[in-house]
């Protein structure tokens, strides 16, 4: 995203690129009939957007000071931007701190500031300098973890919207402060004069709230910006009364190789913890629970509530990327239906079979969950590899 100035008044002469976006929040719903799990903001934020302040000698906004720990938070909100438990709104800001001029000074939040230095020297997200021409920004992925409600059917995201929340009246309204995102163009100067304008020479140089709205023209109906963005099945759980458990999710240890389980690394519970073979100990992270009516797509889900997948990208405690010869390793992820928490399950895995059977990736059904080069002692990774019914590639369910 590009910081522009969307007035169309040149700032430099040769470009109409403001200096700088401060106080910026960026707004989501909470997905109506479902209840919230939680919700986290992905470290991919650059280095071009931050929690930032100003110094007490600010002339044009090239002296600015970054604040240590001021980092983006995701907060959940209610519709008037206050911080509350059962808020509707997942806000992603700094200290919710949102844009707000003399002229316009309501910003949705209890901190909604004029850019009154002497007032407030808070920026809360902002792009970093102030004296560039053009900045470019990376907003973080938000990871959303919500239970459907048990009459629910779909589960449909939005941005901030009315679509999404009929409740929340004027979120997606023409320049409500309520839109799900607000910023306030900067240039370093207070904004308190009674033509809402600083000249320099014959540019103007003053602060603006911008609020954008899904929609084409001020006019216009919302456009699919604030539809949902997409439209999630609710799978009806599964009606084998051995796979599933009302009280947990703790109902079985899947044995492999040498009559040692399927167990995550270190009792982990995080995103990304690995999956290797031990010795049965009957803790809570050697038990699993299949999921899913469909014999051909069904999830592994740990007793943490998180599912096995294989691993996207990235390298870990096991080893690097996918390899060329189609091995991958396998981790814990937020269940979230993807293909690649989908797995096949031979008959032999479930039905006592001693010799057990394979577990098969899904979406290729041409690789199967496996012990790393059959290896049997504790520790040992698991892995996807291409399918051979060799006994490091055989599992049951007890």
């Amino acid at each position: 995203m590009r910081s522009k100035d969307p007035t169309g008044v040149s700032v430099t002469g040769s470009s109409d690129d403001r200096t700088s976006w401060i106080r910026m929040k960026y707004d989501i719903d909470i997905p109506s009939g479902t209840t919230f799990v939680r919700a986290t903001a992905g470290n991919d934020m650059n280095k071009n957007i931050g929690g930032a302040t100003v110094t007490d000698d600010q002339k044009h906004g090239v002296f600015r000071e970054e604040v240590d720990g001021e980092a983006p938070d995701l907060l959940r909100v209610n519709t008037d931007g206050e911080e509350v438990e059962n808020g509707t709104v997942l806000r992603l800001s700094v200290g919710n701190i949102t844009e707000g001029t003399s002229a316009a000074p309501t910003g949705n939040g209890p901190n909604a500031l004029s850019a009154d230095w002497g007032h407030d020297k808070r920026l809360g997200l902002a792009t970093p300098e102030m004296g560039a021409s053009r900045q470019e920004i990376d907003f973080p992925a938000i990871e959303v973890t919500v239970m459907a409600d048990a009459d629910a059917t779909t589960i449909e995201p939005t941005l901030r919207s009315t679509v999404g929340n009929p409740g929340d009246v004027g979120a997606d309204a023409y320049q409500s402060p309520k839109n799900f995102f607000t910023f306030q163009t900067d240039h370093g100067y207070e904004d308190g004069h009674s033509d809402g304008s600083k000249i320099v020479g014959n540019q103007n140089f003053s602060n603006h709230s911008i609020r954008c709205s899904p929609r084409d023209t001020p006019t216009s109906t919302v456009n699919v910006g604030g539809q949902p963005l997409t439209t999630i099945p609710v799978l009806p759980n599964s009606t084998d009364d051995s796979l599933n458990s009302t009280d947990d999710l703790s109902v079985a240890s899947i044995y492999g190789l040498d009559g040692r389980v399927l167990d995550v690394v270190d009792e982990g519970t995080d995103v990304g913890s690995r999956i290797q073979i031990w010795d049965p100990h009957g803790g809570p992270n050697q038990k699993w629970a299949v999921t899913g009516s469909d014999a051909f797509s069904r999830e592994i889900v740990g007793s943490s509530g998180m599912c096995l997948q294989k691993l996207n990208v990235g390298s870990g405690q096991f080893g690097d990327d996918p390899s060329a010869d189609g091995v991958t390793p396998v981790e814990l992820g937020i269940c979230s239906g993807n293909q690649n928490q989908q797995w096949v399950f031979f008959p032999e895995v479930t039905d006592g079979s001693q010799r057990g059977g394979p577990i098969v990736e899904a979406s290729t059904g041409s690789r199967c969950l496996e012990v790393a080069d059959s290896f049997s002692a504790n520790g040992t990774p698991v892995q996807l590899a291409p399918c051979t019914e060799h006994a490091n590639q055989l599992w049951n369910m007890a």
